[in-house]
């Protein structure tokens, strides 16, 4: 979201290294193309705490007309160990389908908030996002957010009760559990109301903080006492409406910060503050490791498998379920455990224990220490005489690996602490680690898939030049088209095996629930724009914006489709034209070829509308190209299933040039009404993404992984027995060789399924005897075959008694012989 003029952003830290790292940070982070943000340090002659922040911005910067995001992130992470050097707020998740960062997200929740007031100043943590997209509320008044939750989530933050007038009436911040849960008894309160951390501080607020600050000099006396001023449990809880003039001093531990609480009781005491209560799936806290992995993979929609974020692995390592890899590299026979989190570290033949946490930091002399703890670990917790923040447990090494084995072996020359390792880190390596990561993937890739992928695309440009003018021969073409069901040979249509070895595919287009689901609209325009559209979302396209090249954009799908069609920037149109895509009644992630649908239907679409003239083959050769542009992994069947009707086997041979040939296979009228009657989809709750799953299929393939080569050919002799049994209507045979086209899938790629999907195969047994994901895999949709006396109904009302979770219907599907329909 564009920030706009009146609009200030800061990001406090607790000295100037922190400062410096995180405008380095910031300047690689995709919010500071639309944002300016002014980091605030305490400065390195001493801390004055996330409070002193807050009163020195308000003091400095607040005006009657301005708008200030105060995201408060100054602390070393002691309790998140693996985020000690770049902050929690630069913890990489997966959101909105795109790998950003925590503070990425945290601004973009809070941007949406800043647009509905005028004035004021929203202060948020580093380690928190809480979603508000469905709060409607007015800005008129302090507010504090608040999320529902237990006494153990409270016994670690600030809780914020209240009265039937939603009025903040106690703050109590870190109260032991047995103190909260007393609490709500009396107070009849059925849960606990955690403070998230967001707060709003309406004008009058900040204008008595500019007023205390201007007549008693808080920021220089913090510094010169000594003292941090904590923002809620400080200053927050002044606008509690019980609180008493002896409870809030009774904590001050000295005379300089009794003097203080007087000072800021008499400033703030009158104001009082509304609370907003959320829902507790509303709020993420990124507060302890456990913590962090849950809510990176909650975010990510990533369920029963490992996740890898900027990370390269080679096909050897076994990872477990629900571990995170982040800015890693693994080689050779590392074994990873299951609910671990691994960071910033390159390890060889190393064997990691079920949750654990192990994160890599480079030293100022040049060493490397590997840090090592379990989980759950608090650093703050005591071992011996001194916190496990201080304790000497780890040893330097000539590599990552090397400090790991004198771990495990206790033996080394030096011992250090955490807080040894975090003041003599090398913060720079962070953003070496990109690099080197970068590096070490091109290593694994380049010689094959990725030499493969620019040759490609290298071939099919030299050939196809750009249009320099370009007419319209109509004004509208709307396409309505069928999704792509494989029942056989997937994955040899895709890199690199197709290239080496060629690839033999057969598919169906279907209808879906008797409807189209893929809808393409190429339009033209009054004015000079190009506008894309993707379900809801539109962009005017700049052809010199960098921003759509992301891989994970909404519209990198219809640059794509302007590049393999040959539309830039210097091609002349006499007015400006809509590309909008959308696909209906069928979950996203499906697995059922959409993507590549939507790019043919785009590039038939711009054709007519142009009258280029492209033929279907011209298509299919187009839209392997595009997908090699946008680097999912993609290759010619899900467009050749589509695009074209009924149910085709597809052959290419190998080569850089694919150019498959299609051969319909004969359909009887009984094999139609079977397909009708028997053939579902079933939903099975979890959003598929491909491109997860391609790095393993061609990570296992270019290993030469035990059983993966012998499965693609064994795939490809299954279409053999498929076609026999279509035309044949041998449906028995066509159930067991839909069972073993799932069995050689998950060969090729175990991540083909989980435990998620093997468990609902499973318990819909009695239901369906024969049974496949659709596509990659992971997600998305099974199709599956009904026994001979069971219907459709009998199957929904099942799942909807035994998988409340899944909320999306089964599907019936019947064989679409749709050309490209136009409406």
């Amino acid at each position: 979201m564009e920030q706009t003029q009146n609009e200030l952003i800061f990001l406090t830290v607790g000295n100037d290294r922190q400062k410096a790292l995180y405008e380095k940070l910031l300047s690689n982070s995709a919010v500071c193309r639309d944002s300016e943000i002014i980091v605030v340090s305490d400065g390195d002659s001493g801390r004055i705490g996330s409070g002193g922040a807050v009163l020195r911005i308000l003091s400095e910067y607040y005006t009657p007309e301005a708008k200030l995001l105060i995201i408060n992130s100054g602390g070393f992470s002691k309790r998140c160990i693996n985020y000690a050097i770049r902050g929690k707020a630069f913890t990489d998740i997966i959101y909105n389908k795109k790998i950003t960062t925590l503070f990425d997200a945290i601004i973009d929740k809070a941007q949406a908030l800043m647009s509905r007031f005028s004035s004021g100043a929203l202060v948020c943590c580093g380690d928190i996002l809480v979603d508000t997209d469905n709060i409607d509320i007015a800005f008129d008044s302090n507010i504090g957010f608040c999320a529902k939750s237990n006494s153990t989530i409270g016994s670690r933050h600030g809780v914020m009760f209240g009265n039937t007038y939603g009025e903040m009436t106690h703050f109590l911040h870190k109260a032991p559990e047995a103190v909260l849960n007393k609490f709500c008894e009396n107070n009849n309160y059925d849960h606990v109301p955690v403070d998230t951390g967001m707060v709003f501080l309406n004008g009058d607020f900040c204008k008595a903080a500019q007023k205390l600050e201007r007549e008693n000099h808080i920021t220089q006396y913090l510094k010169d006492e000594n003292i941090e001023l904590n923002f809620y449990s400080d200053i927050v809880v002044l606008f509690a409406s019980e609180l008493s003039e002896q409870e809030y001093f009774l904590v001050a531990t000295s005379e300089s910060t009794l003097k203080l609480r007087k000072t800021l009781y008499k400033a703030f005491s009158s104001f009082r503050m509304k609370l907003i209560s959320l829902d507790s799936s509303s709020f993420l806290h990124f507060g302890t490791l456990q913590e962090t992995v849950d809510n990176i993979f909650s975010l990510s929609s990533c369920t029963d498998s490992y996740l890898s974020v900027s990370s390269v692995s080679d096909t050897a390592n076994q990872i477990g379920s629900h571990t995170i890899l982040n800015n890693a590299i693994l080689e050779n026979n590392c074994k990873i455990g299951c609910n671990c989190l691994i960071t910033d570290i390159s390890l060889k033949d190393v064997s990691i224990k079920d949750n654990s946490s192990v994160c890599g930091i480079k030293l100022l002399d040049g060493s490397y220490v590997t840090i090592v703890c379990d989980i759950n670990e608090n650093p703050k917790d005591l071992c011996g005489d001194l916190t496990l923040w201080d304790a000497k447990r780890f040893y330097k090494g000539i590599s990552f690996s090397d400090s790991y084995e004198k771990f495990i072996s206790r033996q080394g020359d030096e011992k250090l602490s955490l807080a040894e390792c975090v003041e003599n880190a090398d913060f720079n390596y962070f953003f070496e680690r990109k690099q080197i990561v970068e590096d070490f993937s091109s290593h694994l890739y380049r010689k094959a898939y990725k030499a493969y992928r620019e040759e490609i695309i290298a071939n099919y440009f030299s050939e196809r030049s750009s249009y320099n003018h370009l007419s319209y021969e109509k004004d509208t073409v709307q396409l309505q088209l069928p999704v792509r069901i494989n029942l056989s040979g997937t994955w040899s249509d895709a890199m690199p095996y197709c290239v080496e070895n060629g690839g033999q595919v057969v598919n169906m287009a279907v209808r879906v629930n008797d409807i189209l689901p893929i809808k393409v609209l190429a339009e033209k325009r009054d004015d000079s724009n190009i506008v894309f559209v993707s379900d809801e979302k539109s962009i005017i396209y700049d052809f010199t914006s960098s921003a759509l090249f992301d891989d994970f954009s909404d519209f990198i799908l219809h640059k794509a489709v302007l590049d393999v069609v040959g539309i830039t920037g210097k091609t002349q149109l006499p007015c400006g034209f809509t590309l909008s895509v959308s696909v209906s009644k069928i979950d996203k992630g499906s697995g059922l070829g959409t993507s590549s649908i939507l790019l043919g239907g785009c590039v038939a679409a711009l054709s007519r509308l142009f009258g280029l003239g492209f033929t279907y083959e011209d298509i299919v050769k187009m839209v392997f190209v595009a997908e090699q542009l946008m680097k999912t992994g993609g290759g010619w069947q899900d467009q050749i299933g589509g695009l074209l009707p009924g149910i085709k086997i597809s052959a290419s041979a190998k080569g850089i040039v694919q150019a498959p040939q299609v051969c319909d296979v004969k359909i009887s009228d009984e094999f139609k009404a079977f397909v009708k009657s028997k053939f579902v989809l079933i939903p099975t709750g979890q959003r598929h993404f491909g491109r997860f799953i391609v790095t393993d299929v061609v990570n296992r393939y270019l290993d030469n992984h035990t059983g993966v080569k012998s499965a693609y050919k064994e795939i490809i002799d299954l279409n053999t027995l498929v076609v026999s049994a279509i035309e044949e209507n041998k449906f028995l045979l066509l159930r067991s060789c839909l069972n073993k086209h799932f069995s050689l899938l998950k060969i090729i790629s175990p991540k083909t399924t989980n435990k998620n999907i093997d468990t609902l195969v499973d318990k819909c047994s009695p239901f369906i005897d024969g049974a496949s994901v659709c596509g990659a895999g992971g997600g998305g949709y099974l199709l599956a075959i009904l026994r001979e006396n069971t219907n459709i109904n009998d199957l929904q009302d099942f799942m909807t008694k035994n998988f409340p979770g899944i909320t999306s219907p089964v599907l019936s599907i019947d064989i679409s012989f749709d050309r490209m329909l136009e409406i």
